[in-house]
């Protein structure tokens, strides 16, 4: 090589050098401190001084295209934000907290942005994100919602507001992690509070066009979509419970959300909980291990707030109901297609499985406490749904169900009912097989002034046709050695003639095939619907008129069922006492009536 030569790559990389050492004095003391600026300025410019930025640093590198910024801070002006809040609460912006350790963005195409307006990067990453928000809900009088009408959310404006800035914006993915949430929601004097932690997730291919009125169907305008979180709490405003989610998946090709240990479960004691309530209010505690969700289409949910999903996996799941049998019935209860009628966002799943779960029902009752379980219960629901449709009289949703009742008897439950239906109907069939009959007390017992005292019970099959809230069907109950007991009802003691006599003369064996002078006896259901009666209710109280005609023969009373008013046990002593007054009445009357012939006699024989 020669001198010449070697002089001139001398020069040249001494000129390369001065120029990447004037460019890194440029980035570092020119352009780094006026991005920050710029974008310090812009935020405030475009919220109007409502928000403020912070950043520790921001570095931008020029040959790669990408940038970095440390210690980012968006804060709110609480002092404007509380005033808004007191003269315009209507009016009032978000408040917003947010603090991002680190975010760094990878390859941003900024030459091509400056010639095409589209702009286009490979990667942003977003490093322990915590976020706090507080919102003002609108206190005017919520608009009647419309079905089909569709509000256009932030996300679906996002191609409008990036119209001004660019064609179009081209994201290859976007990454979050341990980042932390809290949200309160105030409206008057509720407030509603959510929160969750270890929350992570990366949306790959982001596409976002402006101007774009298509619908694409891209989630967050992304073609795929893994999130995860934790410790989730939601606390609605105005409500005594608490929902919880201890972790929370979402993502892959077969759009399936995991939830694992999901509860539900009241922020207040049992006691508490009664003391507040004037007619009876199940208190719940629900407690499920898994939930897994298949085909969850998180487009319609958070671009048009419908809910679809393919199935449900409900995994040991702990249903605890308590209900207060001394107060009245509520008589607001709606049934299912009551329910469903006045959904007004879409709503369907079509299968949903429910394994190795447990439903334990309490009735705290004047002298004692009530229980009924079903354990090991297992079942599928089909066609649940608010999709016209889908849902019909002759589509009706279907629940078929096996548990073991109070761990004594298996039953099986069918149940169709059209959940869009203007009245109440659907078709019952259940099957309990054999059973020790003295479990049924829990059942009877504090409806009847009676008690199973022995009795086996090979199978009790009801078959139930429900049309304009009135039941009619058949209960069919194959049993031997029946024994009861009537009961006073001022002490729930044993009348003890009265229960022998009854002992001789009710059926204490109903079997096929061994009849002889008693032929096997057919119960008939047959029962309207009354104002208090929710589904629950309304089955039991359908299906125990074809037990009890079943058991016991006409000629024996029983005392009247629970009125819904608290009063099961004093209604037998007021229909005495009415009794004795209404012959009172008469009596007075004919002693009146009496008199007033004896006058007119009287005045008869004066006038001879």
């Amino acid at each position: 090589m020669s001198s010449t030569v070697r002089k001139l790559l001398i020069i040249l990389s001494i000129i390369l050098a001065v120029i990447l050492i004037a460019g890194t004095i440029y980035v570092r003391f020119w352009l780094d401190p006026s991005l920050k600026e710029k974008l310090i300025a812009l935020t405030a410019e475009s919220s109007k001084g409502m928000y403020a930025l912070e950043l520790d640093r921001v570095h931008f590198n020029v040959l790669t295209g990408s940038a970095v910024a440390d210690g980012i801070h968006l804060t709110t002006d609480s002092i404007r934000w509380d005033s808004i809040k007191q003269l315009r609460p209507d009016d009032t912006p978000t408040y917003i907290d947010l603090n991002i350790r680190r975010m760094r963005i990878k390859n941003i195409r900024w030459i091509g942005f400056l010639q095409t307006k589209d702009l286009s990067l490979r990667k942003i990453q977003v490093f322990d994100p915590q976020i706090k928000l507080v919102s003002i809900r609108d206190t005017a009088q919520a608009k009647v919602p419309q079905l089909n009408t569709i509000t256009k959310s932030m996300l679906e404006r996002l191609p409008v507001l990036i119209a001004p800035h660019a064609k179009s914006i081209h994201i290859g993915s976007l990454s979050i992690s341990n980042g932390k949430m809290s949200v309160r929601n105030l409206q008057g004097g509720a407030s509603s509070f959510q929160q969750a932690d270890s929350i992570g997730g990366v949306l790959l291919n982001l596409d976002i066009v402006a101007n774009d009125t298509m619908e694409t169907r891209r989630a967050l305008y992304s073609d795929n979509i893994t999130l995860t979180l934790h410790n989730y709490e939601w606390y609605p405003a105005g409500s005594v419970y608490g929902y919880r989610i201890k972790a929370a998946t979402l993502g892959g090709s077969d759009e399936v959300l995991k939830l694992d240990e999901v509860s539900i479960l009241p922020n207040i004691t049992d006691a508490e909980f009664m003391q507040r309530q004037k007619v009876r209010v199940p208190r719940l505690k629900i407690r499920v291990g898994e939930i897994l969700v298949r085909k969850f289409d998180l487009y319609r949910a958070l671009h048009k707030r419908e809910w679809t999903m393919e199935s449900v996996n409900v995994e040991k799941a702990r249903f605890n109901v308590y209900q207060n049998k001394n107060l009245p019935l509520s008589m607001n209860k709606r049934m299912p297609n009551e329910i469903f009628r006045n959904i007004k966002p879409y709503f369907n799943v079509d299968t949903v499985f429910i394994r190795n779960s447990h439903i334990l029902y309490t009735e705290l009752m004047e002298d004692d406490k009530g229980q009924l379980e079903f354990e090991n219960t297992n079942g599928v629901i089909l066609n649940l749904s608010n999709d016209t449709s889908k849902m019909s009289i002759s589509t009706p949703a279907r629940i078929d169900a096996r548990a073991e009742l109070m761990g004594a008897g298996l039953l099986d439950l069918s149940l169709q009912i059209p959940l869009l239906s203007s009245s109440f109907r659907c078709d019952l069939t259940a099957n309990l097989g054999k059973i020790d009959m003295t479990y049924l007390n829990r059942l009877v017992e504090d409806k009847n002034n009676l008690r199973v005292e022995s009795g086996n019970a090979q199978k009790i099959l009801a078959k139930i046709q429900v049309r304009n809230g009135l039941a009619q069907g058949t209960l069919e109950a194959t049993y031997d050695d029946l024994k009861i007991s009537i009961l006073r009802e001022k002490d729930g003691g044993k009348k003890k003639l009265v229960s022998a006599v009854a002992n001789l003369i009710l059926r204490g064996k109903n079997e096929r095939g061994d009849e002889g002078d008693k032929p096997f006896k057919v119960g008939t259901v047959y029962y309207q619907r009354e104002p208090g009666d929710g589904i629950l209710r309304y089955v039991w109280r359908a299906a125990q008129t074809g037990l009890m005609s079943t058991l016991i023969p006409s000629n024996i009373k029983v005392k009247p069922q629970d009125d819904g008013k608290g009063n099961a046990q004093k209604k037998g002593k007021d229909e005495k006492k009415e009794k004795k007054e209404q012959d009172k009445k008469e009596k007075e009357k004919k002693e009146k009536d009496e008199k007033k012939e004896e006058q007119k006699k009287e005045n008869g024989e004066k006038n001879d």
